[in-house]
């Protein structure tokens, strides 16, 4: 009796931590395939992708056509010759293609949500991707939520492209894949020069663990906080140095490397003349110490940036956000709002009102910058974002789905534990 018992509570033990973790694991968000779900896609097949869209509401593909095209051969043009070697140890059959990726366009930020499989993601992601051996899978907003669509759909097609060529070693740092991904879609911006050269004069350069730690703790929840939107811009700037210093073919051969036999270091010091990557990146902090200050102004300026949203919460694109003195109100520094309502701007200190043409702002409409300050401001309009003709039900909040499957998982195993106890009790 004793040892049917211990039996019992073996088995307790077993499914009250095995089983939840397992639902967890499936519980990860997984992407919807849409042809197969929804009667009004409409998918144009290329050579090397296939774009599904919802022609209900997208009227003109051509543009998505043509931006597919071009980011695909900038993949060709960073990844190619390594992707083929990529392509023969992981059993396929090479050709004309490195991979082959499927982009479903969405319309409006329900469709995103629905296809990407995640009812909580902020409205300020803006694309998404999967991969299966050499098949990828972009999850993106149309051109109309997305006025940078060709350089979105670049930098998840790099990705892609990224995870393709992980054949033995998966783990490569997450600040490498991203900060290469944005290079590639010339992404690395005048601002996230800015942010980096202004870390280095404040002290708060990060070496490459503390970059390593800030992307472990990075999730696109929290990706535009401060401290991590900064440490995406060291990553950016870090990639970009590499390149200009080594080489584009350097750059993704380090990836390469790596995936071969898993050191990172041994990748680097390969690829880089024998450098490791904190002396690369210590090499980076000298320049950046060096330089005449922040790009598009004097030394002394301070930056701002963030994301302007309606009332709703929706990202506001293309709107025109001005910052003058009080004393001096014709005295204008302009900038216009791009992907997901994104802006950046170098400003003399002092203190500015924000305006932006044509619409109100809710809350303070004032700041006031020191020298050499890095303010991530968002801003909110007071007006909802225009209704969506025919939208989708919302997907439910992944936080309260997971919990309950956990808690139900518990009790069967808890009854399942009772009856196997009472049946042996006697």
């Amino acid at each position: 009796m004793k040892d049917v018992f211990k039996a019992c509570l073996l088995l307790l033990l077993v499914l009250l931590i095995a089983l939840p973790l397992m639902v967890q694991a499936e519980s990860v968000p997984q992407p919807r395939v849409w042809e197969q779900e929804y009667p009004f896609s409409s998918p144009v097949s290329l050579d090397n992708v296939t774009i599904i869209y919802n022609q209900q509401k997208i009227a003109n593909i051509a543009p998505i056509v043509d931006s597919a095209q071009t980011a695909y051969a900038s993949i060709e043009r960073y990844f190619g010759d390594y992707m083929a070697a990529s392509t023969i140890e992981n059993g396929f059959t090479p050709d004309s293609r490195i991979f082959r990726a499927t982009i479903e366009v969405t319309a409006d930020n329900n469709e995103f949500r629905l296809l990407s499989g995640v009812g909580s993601i902020p409205d300020e992601v803006s694309a998404l991707s999967w991969n299966e051996g050499i098949n990828g899978l972009v999850v993106i907003k149309s051109p109309d939520m997305l006025p940078d669509f060709q350089q979105v759909l670049t930098y998840q097609l790099a990705r892609v492209a990224e995870r393709t060529m992980m054949t033995k070693y998966r783990s490569m740092p997450e600040w490498y894949l991203d900060g290469t991904a944005m290079y590639v879609a010339g992404n690395v911006t005048d601002a996230q020069r800015n942010i980096a050269t202004m870390s280095v004069a404040r002290g708060s350069w990060m070496s490459v663990r503390e970059l390593d730690d800030a992307y472990k703790n990075m999730t696109f929840y929290n990706q535009n906080e401060p401290y991590y939107y900064n440490a995406r811009a060291h990553a950016a700037v870090l990639a970009s140095y590499i390149a200009q210093t080594y080489g584009n073919s350097n750059l993704i051969g380090i990836l390469r490397d790596y995936s071969v036999h898993g050191n990172l270091t041994e990748a680097f010091i390969n690829r880089t003349l024998g450098h490791d990557p904190e002396s690369i990146n210590s090499n980076l902090k000298d320049m950046l110490a060096g330089s005449p200050g922040i790009v598009g102004g004097p030394e002394e300026n301070a930056l701002v940036d963030g994301f302007l949203k309606y009332a709703d919460g929706k990202p506001a694109n293309t709107f025109t956000i001005s910052f003058s003195p009080p004393d001096r109100p014709s005295s204008l520094t302009n900038v216009t709002t791009g992907q997901a309502g994104s802006y950046n701007v170098s400003l003399t200190p002092g203190t500015y009102k924000i305006t932006v043409l044509g619409q109100a702002l809710s809350g303070e409409g004032t700041i006031t910058l020191k020298a050499g300050e890095i303010l991530h401001q968002n801003l909110s309009l007071t007006v909802k974002a225009p209704a969506n003709l025919t939208p989708l039900p919302e997907m439910p909040s992944d936080d309260l789905v997971l919990p309950g499957l956990i808690v139900a998982v518990n009790l069967v195993a808890l009854v399942a534990l009772l009856i196997v106890l009472r049946r042996n009790w006697h």
